[in-house]
């Protein structure tokens, strides 16, 4: 009974226990941590804008292909005639060049000569091109189709990047005006003349395309016939200066061409096709 009675008394004077106090927060926290959580509000909806225009906007980065190895191949030498053309010679008024090979020869007098071809097999060739040395345009007097008193033929906007409706260009060897003329609907002329001994007009439809390169093509072989003329040898056979043969190959073609003061031959490159 003692020994129950200690125990109790002991129980009895056991110290409650209560719970830790938590430590108060300070004040002056609380406004940097609010301005901290709006800090990461911010950053978070600013990454997730970017994230969406990400994926919805268009990938504008241009990109380049990878470069492909080309097989070298050897330069083919330049030529200064048309290919698959060939030479007219004009004793009359003293001049040669070459001719596209659909060209045909239309009208030839003492003073002028016209080539043109047929659109159609069955057709009359068309005049495109005419060479003379008389009644000479006088583009001097002529004004500027988009002018309100111009009257037909007027000067027209140049092709190929000209540089104003005049420009002075060489023709073989001898100062010469270049210009375009418009006549009407589907009638535009390029028209070179010289402007010096021997006076010449050349003048090209070019009312059509890739006509106007052609021409360029043409004039770029004209010959006064005064110059002199040398020559090439291929195979034990004589040539003139731009006249076009046969290779020994039997499949390329080859000419007489000038380099400087010196002439030579200049042939194509082409695979020959072999029979097995």
């Amino acid at each position: 009974m003692i020994y129950t009675e200690i125990m109790e008394t002991q129980q009895s004077v056991t110290p409650q226990q209560t719970d830790p106090v938590q430590p108060t927060e300070p004040s002056h926290h609380k406004p940097l941590k609010l301005i901290l959580i709006i800090i990461g509000i911010l950053l978070g909806s600013a990454i997730l804008v970017f994230e969406y225009q990400s994926i919805n906007q268009p990938n504008n980065v241009e990109t380049w292909p990878t470069p492909v190895p080309q097989e070298s191949i050897s330069p083919t030498p330049e030529v200064s005639y048309l290919l698959n053309s060939w030479t007219y010679m004009n004793d009359s008024i003293g001049f040669s060049m070459q001719i596209p090979e659909r060209y045909e020869l239309i009208k030839e007098t003492e003073d002028m000569v016209s080539f043109g071809f047929s659109p159609n097999p069955n057709d009359k060739p068309i005049p495109y091109l005419t060479i003379t040395t008389t009644d000479l345009t006088e583009y001097d007097e002529l004004v500027n189709c988009q002018d309100d008193s111009a009257k037909s033929p007027c000067l027209t906007s140049p092709y190929q990047g000209q540089e104003g409706s005049v420009e002075f260009v060489d023709l073989g060897g001898k100062n010469a005006a270049s210009f375009y003329l418009h006549y009407g609907a589907d009638s535009d002329f390029h028209t070179v003349q010289t402007t010096e001994d021997p006076r010449i007009e050349l003048e090209m439809n070019v009312a059509g395309g890739g006509l106007d390169q052609t021409f360029d093509q043409i004039l770029s072989t004209f010959r006064f016939l005064d110059e002199e003329i040398g020559q090439c040898t291929y195979e034990g056979k004589t040539y003139q200066y731009e006249e076009r043969f046969p290779a020994g190959d039997g499949c390329n073609t080859c000419f007489c061409d000038k380099y400087g003061s010196e002439y030579g031959i200049s042939c194509t490159e082409i695979a020959c096709n072999i029979a097995q």
